[in-house]
């Protein structure tokens, strides 16, 4: 894992000269890097986050540094108002809390550590939703959520005497009445009082749209577990499903949840383009073509007529970080058979718009590098390829 610089060398300039005796002063400077640190890091993706920060505090060879660091930076990831960050707070309490060899600096932080790890680890993005049974407004079980694979699914738990829920829910219900997404409501009521709930599902939760499934959900004797599986501690709660159940949104506002969706919307159309199984479209391209032996030849060329066993056709950008990480991994790996036809967008972007308009149309490159495999006879068999360990 790459360190991210200047940043960190500065840091860890401080961290070890202090190691022998610490004063308040030392941590204090410390810990002032330590936001900066953080501070750098906030676009990284989560693995980033979670390698720089172990090594951070791995780093800290005097324990009381150790513990000023580990405790400043859990507590800015558990703290954080970005959505994933909990992740990463998470793996700081097991990693370094869990088992001692951190000590929170008092007893009453230590137990907030565990709880907000034991009621966010089963509900962190990435992972499968948990499964619930509970039951519905007529006393049938309910599953939740029930993907079938086609539609995303939205999870709100509210209460009936939360003001703030009844906020979002005319929020909600307004967006949802104009949603074009096929989307599966859970709306799941926390409390026990069952003339409160189907007052408010009538009053509140009624949505008007032929694109929306709204499934009512309760679990009074909370034998599901739901609290400690969603952490849901206070309400509302907000979650989005992809068609999977897999998380990929939560502690959401019905804004963040709408945007949300009208990107996961927009990354399916991408996505679609040029599916698996098709061929390329004819589009004559200039590119560079790199084959197992080594050689490399500047050609113009019809995109459909790539083949290979396999063959790759890569977009890139020269101001790309990850392309100057996947194209040396792709060129090694070709050493073991195969070819690929590199295209520089930026020199098309720059030399030939309406040429790069045609690849735009045709091809994902909202993320680059684009890889996509071919086989013998031209057909996509993946896309978004990557060859970095």
């Amino acid at each position: 894992m790459r360190r991210l610089g200047l940043t960190g060398f500065l840091l860890m300039l401080v961290l070890l000269p202090v190691r022998a005796q610490v004063d308040s002063a030392a941590v204090a400077k410390t810990l002032g890097m330590v936001d900066a640190y953080v501070a750098a890091l906030e676009p990284e993706d989560l693995e980033t986050k979670v390698s720089e920060c172990d090594f951070l505090v791995g780093s800290c060879t005097d324990s009381l540094l150790r513990q000023a660091v580990a405790t400043k930076l859990y507590a800015h990831y558990a703290e954080s108002q970005l959505m994933g960050d909990e992740s990463v707070a998470i793996h700081l309490y097991d990693r370094w809390f869990a088992d001692g060899t951190v000590v929170f600096p008092d007893e009453a932080t230590r137990f907030q550590a565990r709880l907000f790890a034991e009621f966010n680890r089963s509900s962190l993005t990435g992972l499968p939703a948990p499964r619930l049974v509970m039951e519905g407004l007529d006393g049938a079980p309910v599953t939740v959520p029930a993907p079938d694979g086609t539609r995303r699914s939205i999870l709100y738990f509210y209460d009936t005497d939360c003001s703030k829920c009844k906020l979002e829910a005319i929020l909600l219900r307004s967006w949802l009445a104009d949603q074009e997404a096929d989307l599966d409501l859970y709306a799941i009521y926390v409390g026990s009082d069952r003339d409160a709930w189907q007052g408010y599902v009538s009053e509140r939760l009624q949505v008007d749209s032929p694109h929306v499934r709204v499934f009512h959900a309760w679990d009074p004797e909370v034998e599901s577990d739901f609290p400690r599986l969603y952490g849901i501690l206070q309400t509302p709660r907000l979650f989005l499903l992809d068609r999977t159940g897999v998380i990929i949104g939560r502690r959401l506002t019905p804004e963040t949840l709408r945007q949300l969706v009208e990107l996961g919307t927009m990354d399916e159309e991408l996505y679609n383009r040029n599916p698996v199984g098709a061929r390329l479209p004819s589009i004559r391209v200039e590119g560079t073509l790199r084959r197992a032996c080594g050689s490399a030849v500047t050609r113009t060329r019809d995109l459909s007529r790539l083949k290979g066993r396999p063959a790759y056709l890569v977009f890139y950008s020269e101001s790309c970080s990850r392309c100057q990480e996947e194209i040396p991994a792709l060129e090694a790996s070709l050493r073991r058979g195969g070819k690929a036809f590199l295209v520089n967008v930026d020199a098309i972007l720059s030399e030939r718009p309406e040429l790069a308009r045609q690849l735009f149309d045709a091809f994902d490159l909202s993320l680059m590098p684009h890889i996509i495999a071919v086989d013998a006879r031209g057909r996509i068999t993946q896309k978004y390829c990557s060859f970095r360990n």
